[in-house]
């Protein structure tokens, strides 16, 4: 773990919001600073802590899908004025805080368009091109370019208050990260950076964003992923490993050289990308308890995920979403995520506000039991056991963490009819006594709690209803130890 990341880092839970589709205020893609902050308090009601925020400097409107992005970047120094001012920036991230919710900027780290004003003023700065964009030249040796890069991103930190940056597709420059930290902890300001990916460097960055995916680009979930089936064996096995995107676009798999947290993301913007098919919804759960509970929330990682996916919301293109990476053809077709207009008015359907109260219980649950769901660093031990079955089974494999004072079980059912086990609890690795007495509660459903002992947890029934309806697909146990 780095030296500089913030003791808060490892309680966060990562929500993604497009702020141009995230609120409609005046019609689809309309959403700005003041919209988003008049929702805040829904975010603070479902129990995120920590807002990734895909939109806030000027950017073109149509370069990526035929839509306003972040991404299209032309003047990273500058709010877009499409969003609001200055002093609505400011009041977002200071409701935010109000609320207990961190700020994230998505940093654009590769380049700005070709007609940026920046290009003109300093065409020393940027040489070659990606993304239809121009890059710039990191490696030149451009002492006013480190120090103007330092100084935008250190004074959003400074003047309106963000606590840290998503930096996407790569850091590139480490060393200038470093600079950025240390006049914001100069300043008494403590930050997160977190990259998608790139190079290394002890104390620049926190962690990746892409460590775990439990999607893809190209397909809305992978079932095979080792996560989804012991999540257990995947987080304590060789199999961990940093994501990495590479040259062409993909990502690659690296050993991971420096400890950072661990991630779990369900969804993020880059799902529904060009050739995702047209008849599948980009988020990832869809209304999987078991999926958003057993495979993130209740993994010790930290939790990514894109707003709208807690109450397994409909794909909406924006009127203007093209399925096309750079074109306009066939407006209104595409499945890219971030151009999903989210329709509040959804949450009037009973399985939508189902799906959202599962959500909020669980986040609870995490929050309620911290000091066992939490993230923790790569170089950090975890008590983190599958849990046998006294039957073979088929993922996914119910797992505990513990420390000495309790512990929690969590099991998962992807199938839609009921699921029964007999569990073998792991007391002798997990340090517990066979014969001594402890207190056994049902954290997820409504069972109450009652007074067992080893011997009852050497053979212990357990039913998990199906997936994909209110209080299904998931079993959530603690174990207290008695005093």
């Amino acid at each position: 773990m780095s030296l500089h990341s913030p003791a808060w880092t490892k309680d966060l839970v990562i929500y993604e919001v497009a702020t141009k589709a995230f609120t409609s205020p005046s019609g689809p893609e309309s959403g700005n600073f003041e919209s988003l902050a008049q929702r805040l308090p829904y975010l603070a009601e479902l129990g995120i802590n920590a807002m990734w925020l895909t939109g806030h400097s000027l950017s073109d409107s149509r370069h990526f899908y035929n839509i306003w992005t972040q991404y299209a970047c032309i003047d990273p120094q500058q709010l877009d004025p499409s969003l609001g001012s200055g002093q609505e920036f400011r009041a977002l991230i200071d409701e935010a805080h109000r609320l207990n919710i961190r700020v994230f900027l998505d940093v654009i780290t590769h380049g700005v368009m070709n007609d940026s004003p920046l290009i003109a003023a300093h065409p020393n700065w940027f040489q070659g091109g990606s993304w239809g964009m121009t890059d710039y030249d990191w490696r030149g040796h451009h002492p006013d370019l480190d120090e103007w890069w330092v100084m935008i991103w250190s004074d959003c930190v400074l003047d309106y208050g963000v606590d840290g940056f998503r930096l996407d597709v790569s850091i590139y420059r480490p060393d200038l990260w470093l600079k950025i930290r240390e006049r914001c902890a100069n300043a008494g300001r403590e930050i997160v950076v977190f990259a998608e990916g790139g190079e290394v460097m002890d104390g620049a960055c926190d962690f990746f964003q892409r460590i775990v995916e439990l999607g893809s680009n190209e397909h809305p979930l992978d079932m095979e992923q080792p996560l989804l089936q012991n999540a257990a064996a995947f987080f304590l096995g060789e199999s961990y490993r940093v994501a990495l995107r590479s040259d062409d676009g993909g990502h690659r798999m690296i050993p991971n050289p420096d400890p950072v947290y661990r991630t779990a993301q369900l969804s993020c913007h880059d799902c529904g990308w060009q050739d995702f098919p047209s008849d599948l919804n980009p988020y990832v759960a869809q209304g999987s308890r078991a999926v958003f509970g057993y495979g993130c929330l209740f993994t010790p990682a930290i939790p990514i995920f894109m707003a709208g996916e807690e109450f397994n919301a409909d794909f909406v293109p924006l009127p203007a979403l093209s399925p096309f990476l750079f074109g306009s053809a066939e407006p209104g077709r595409g499945r890219w995520l971030y151009g999903s207009q989210l329709e509040w008015a959804q949450l009037e359907q009973p399985a939508k506000r189902a799906m959202l109260s599962d959500v909020r219980r669980m986040l609870s649950i995490r929050r309620a039991e911290r000091d066992l769901l939490r993230a923790a660093s790569t170089d950090e031990p975890v008590n983190f056991l599958p849990v046998p079955c006294a039957e073979p089974v088929d993922y996914p494999v119910p797992y505990v963490l513990w420390n000495e004072h309790k512990a929690i079980l969590v099991a998962a059912n992807y199938g839609l009819n009921q699921r029964e086990l007999r569990l073998q609890w792991p007391l002798a690795e997990m340090g517990y006594g066979a014969a001594e007495p402890m207190l056994i509660s049902d954290l997820w459903g409504d069972e109450p709690a009652r007074r067992v002992n080893g011997e009852t947890l050497a053979d212990w029934p357990l039913t998990i209803p199906g997936d994909g309806q209110f209080r299904g697909g998931l079993a959530v146990w603690k174990l207290a130890r008695s005093p």
